[in-house]
């Protein structure tokens, strides 16, 4: 699976799933990645996917594209590797691929200063009546950055330690969010989670300590 992240200034916007074989990059409205930027030409990039491998293309040779802060040079396709960063623009692209994301697991070993483990069913949850939703986390910093977990159990805490950690619980009407210690930052899209659970929508960016995860729903 190919995902491509847009962010500015750290902050992720949206969170692209390519279907098709071409995927287009540009201020245009129609293009597949519209970027609001008088940096960024109508059709600025297109990136090219051919089985499990991406491409990325300028659209012409005068177009900048960065990668990992290396400037491509002409019109050349550049083959992308995992957990690689576009720049165009003042926009950042980080291009994202796991070759069967429903056999990826986060362990506790497997985190940088955090951890994700699965609670015990407790006494008062029901078995869920809907069609649960197929959400999972997405690490995006650290040596564990583009590890995926699927969100299949009623809850789980995340974490460096029980002092550090949060709780995301699989209701009927979606996913939460809740602190379990107030005194350390934890925060869904840069707002602190204090008194009340958050319920997380895709694409939202959580924050517990210093461990960032990206928050997905999965078709």
């Amino acid at each position: 699976m190919h995902k491509l992240i847009l962010s500015f200034k750290g902050r992720i916007l949206k969170v692209y799933s390519p279907q098709d074989m071409e995927f287009t990059i540009g201020s245009q409205p129609e293009c597949d990645m519209p970027i609001d930027n008088l940096a960024v030409a109508p059709v600025h990039a297109r990136v090219f996917f051919r089985k499990h491998n991406a491409y990325l293309k300028p659209a012409i040779k005068d177009n900048k594209v960065l990668i990992n802060n290396k400037i491509i040079s002409g019109a050349d396709e550049v083959q992308l590797a995992r957990c690689d960063e576009l720049q165009i623009g003042k926009h950042t692209i980080t291009y994202l691929w796991e070759s069967d994301i429903h056999q990826q697991e986060i362990n506790h070993s497997e985190l940088q200063n955090g951890s994700a483990s699965r609670t015990e069913h407790r006494p008062e949850q029901k078995p869920l009546s809907r069609p649960a939703l197929n959400g999972w986390l997405q690490v995006m910093n650290g040596p564990r950055m583009g590890r995926t977990l699927q969100l299949d159990k009623p809850s789980l805490r995340i974490g460096s330690s029980k002092e550090k950690s949060a709780l995301i619980s699989n209701r009927d009407d979606g996913y939460y969010l809740t602190s379990l210690n107030k005194d350390i930052n934890i925060s869904v899209n840069e707002q602190r989670v204090i008194n009340y659970p958050v319920h997380l929508q895709d694409g939202h960016t959580i924050q517990v300590d210093d461990m960032t995860m990206l928050f997905f729903i999965q078709d």
